[in-house]
């Protein structure tokens, strides 16, 4: 399978760097009156020769998303170590191996905790709950990317319900 480009980084990219060389050319005096210039036309072609190199190479270019593949085997790998069925203890170590803060609560009452368009996850009194936000460096301009980490444990202490899963975070 050929992998193919992403059209709304390229439609950023053009969008953002169109305005920005509008915007020279528009508010650098002499380049208005000389126009016509061959010295003007030649002068303007290396800023768009370096921000087409911008625009082409995702390395260099704060618009393309980056660290995608690693959120993605991030959230597989907790998936895989934090199956349904293990007891608190496991979980314990295992978020503990990772370096992941936790926090950990017993629900007094009935409760939904978790809720999601996708899914919720309510709680029973006596149900133990931890939580987790893990920030990673993944991200697509102007936003970044954290995994959400939602454990419910009955009261025998094992995992009965679980929500593992990206969560876009925009200024």
């Amino acid at each position: 399978m050929v992998p193919t480009l992403p059209w709304r980084p390229l439609a950023a990219n053009c969008a953002v760097y169109s305005v920005l060389i509008f915007a020279i050319a528009t508010t650098v005096a002499g380049i208005q009156k000389r126009a016509e210039s061959r010295r003007v036309k030649i002068w303007l072609a290396l800023p768009v020769g370096v921000l087409a190199i911008l625009a082409c190479v995702p390395t260099l270019d704060p618009l393309w998303p980056t660290g995608m593949s690693q959120l993605a085997r991030q959230e597989a790998q907790l998936d895989e170590l934090l199956p349904v069925g293990i007891d608190l203890e496991q979980a314990h170590r295992v978020l503990r191996s990772k370096g992941i803060q936790f926090w950990e609560h017993v629900e007094k009452y009935d409760n939904v905790i978790f809720t999601r368009p996708e899914r919720s996850i309510s709680a029973a009194s006596g149900d133990t709950v931890i939580s987790a936000q893990i920030w990673t460096k993944a991200g697509q301009f102007p936003c970044s990317y954290r995994i959400d980490v939602v454990l419910l444990f009955t009261k025998e202490q094992r995992l009965a319900k679980r929500s593992i899963h990206r969560m876009r975070i925009c200024p």
